[in-house]
């Protein structure tokens, strides 16, 4: 099924004018999910070793369209569950490319991990604040209360009815090469193991040590002089700011981009 699905959406990646159309995230997903699970199968089957899907991927996360984390998890392990595949083989401009990626993706991250940290504390902050102050209301005010929570309610009612209306209406003129939005986080149960450098932090497994780790030993195995020239080419052309903060990374970018590399 990861095959197919992969497969299919390969094809329509390949059909589409630019990968900066709406629909070019879901296909980048659904390839992503099944290179993720499946590589080799996955990889045999993509026309010139993926190397559609790795461009579209590498756009989106360029372009910062991948919101969620569990999106950007998704893409940064199937990017280097391919490179694994690829091993010392494949198109030299798809490796290029994938490796972009990867970095991209890590850096993206890392960053939103900070922001859910601070969101976090800022948010605990705000508890402890509200819990210290005590307001006490008097009869009158409390009736003023109840009156404005009725008010307050019926304005909700009418409010989310006219909502009902209008997305009815919009789901009846919608085009059908629309793709909605959604907020739901995908379930990536399974991707990595504890053996690959999954760590868990905040109550959350954290893959970014994984997927640095995974893509530091594949480039240390079977990166060719091209490969890493390549990538310290692109790091001096196209900088990805906040590199350096990415766990196991800094170190190893300042030695590919050191003369003696």
């Amino acid at each position: 099924l990861a095959v197919m699905l992969a497969g299919a959406a390969c094809s329509r990646l390949q059909g589409l004018e630019s990968s900066d159309l709406p629909l070019a995230v879901p296909l980048v997903l659904a390839v992503a999910g099944g290179l993720a699970r499946c590589p080799q199968a996955v990889v045999n089957v993509l026309a010139a070793g993926g190397g559609e899907w790795v461009t579209a991927a590498r756009d989106v996360l360029a372009a910062s369209r991948l919101s969620m984390q569990s999106e950007l998890q998704l893409v940064a392990c199937a990017l280097v569950r391919l490179l694994q595949v690829l091993g010392s083989s494949g198109n030299p401009s798809v490796r290029a490319e994938a490796m972009e990626g990867v970095l991209l993706a890590l850096v993206q991250l890392q960053n939103l991990s900070k922001e859910e940290h601070m969101a976090v504390e800022e948010s605990d902050s705000e508890g402890e604040g509200e819990s210290d102050e005590e307001e006490v209301v008097s009869g009158d005010e409390s009736d003023e209360d109840d009156e404005s929570q009725e008010e307050t309610e019926q304005a909700f009612l009418e409010r989310y009815a006219k909502a009902a209306q209008e997305l009815a209406e919009e789901s009846n003129n919608m085009d059908a090469g629309d793709v909605e939005d959604y907020e739901d986080e995908l379930m990536l149960g399974g991707l990595f193991s504890v053996d690959d450098g999954v760590q868990e932090k905040d109550g959350a497994w954290d893959m970014v040590p994984a997927v640095a780790s995974i893509f530091i030993t594949w480039l240390r195995a079977h990166g060719s002089a091209t490969d890493l020239g390549g990538l310290a080419a692109l790091l001096q052309a196209r900088p990805i700011e906040g590199l350096n903060a990415v766990s196991e990374l800094p170190q190893f970018v300042s030695a590919i981009q050191s003369p003696s590399s």
